[in-house]
């Protein structure tokens, strides 16, 4: 049977673990607001790489904002009130990511699946605007 130390070792190794899970969508979250600030102050070329001579041009990266947050309500929509924020949703939500110290309402789990997806949709726009 064992002890109350050892129950409460195990207690705050989980609190341990969990603030380190905390501080790492944190600081995921910081890194993705960087990246989509640098970002949105860009364009997107969009040609297509055709060799007729003709050219598309190119539209401003926060052009697409409205459709990544559609992207995002949908999947995830335990996000879907921070996400109605008129400006600047992306931002706004990761800002409020960025602190760990706040209670949210969302899992953990619910952040870094939310963080992952936004980081795959930002570095494919960074491709995309470093390929332009």
């Amino acid at each position: 049977m064992p002890s109350n130390g050892s129950s409460a070792k195990r207690s705050k190794l989980a609190g341990a673990r969990r603030s380190a899970r905390d501080s790492a969508a944190a600081l995921e979250a910081l890194r993705l607001l960087g990246a989509w600030t640098r970002l949105v102050q860009g364009h997107i070329s969009l040609d297509s790489g055709c060799s007729c001579g003709g050219s598309l041009g190119s539209m401003p990266v926060a052009e697409f904002e409205l459709d990544i947050v559609d992207f995002l309500r949908g999947k995830h929509p335990a996000f879907a009130a921070q996400l109605a924020v008129p400006a600047q949703p992306i931002a706004a939500l990761l800002r409020e990511l960025a602190r760990p110290s706040i209670a949210h309402s969302w899992s953990i789990e619910a952040q870094h699946t939310l963080l992952a997806d936004l980081s795959r949709t930002i570095e494919s726009f960074e491709r995309a605007h470093a390929s332009a």
